[in-house]
């Protein structure tokens, strides 16, 4: 049997992420009308990785502001919402508290910039996994969303 070239194997991975994504049951409109949570991915982690971060979709269509005053989830002890930026030529992670979504607004939560830090991983992370994430707000309301392990060779393809 012929080997499938990484290139084309790549295009099988993303076909059926794209696929997830149209189909996916982790759209999450219920919880805090007029928020939409879309398309939770991390990627899988390798045994003994203790961090890891998950990128999303958020969709503000109300006409209400809303914070984000802390994450929880299972498969970690600690979720924070970061960002990057470039200071002296290096590349910094830091932590934003009480992170704002502004009213009609879309945040991006995507690899090299906005991104939620998982630390104190509690099991290996594998691809086709799922796993629950829970965002709570100023307002004491929360949202519950699903997040997907996907494939380790997608991250690599991306980065390259």
């Amino acid at each position: 049997m012929k080997m499938l070239s990484s290139s084309i194997k790549f295009k099988y991975i993303l076909i059926i992420y794209f696929f997830y994504l149209i189909l996916s049951p982790n759209i999450n409109y219920a919880g805090v009308k007029g928020l939409i949570f879309h398309g939770g991915y991390v990627f899988e982690t390798f045994k003994g990785q203790e961090n890891s971060a998950v990128y999303l979709t958020i969709l503000n269509n109300s006409e209400k502001n809303f914070k984000i005053k802390s994450i929880k989830t299972k498969i970690a002890k600690k979720a924070e919402v970061h960002d990057v930026r470039i200071k002296n030529d290096i590349v910094e992670m830091f932590m934003i508290k009480n992170f704002d979504i502004k009213k009609k607004s879309e945040i991006y939560f995507q690899p090299g910039a906005k991104h939620i830090m998982l630390f104190g991983l509690k099991k290996k992370l594998t691809d086709g996994d799922s796993f629950k994430i829970i965002f709570y707000f100023q307002n004491n309301q929360s949202v519950e969303t699903e997040v997907l392990v996907l494939n380790q060779e997608l991250k690599e393809n991306y980065l390259n």
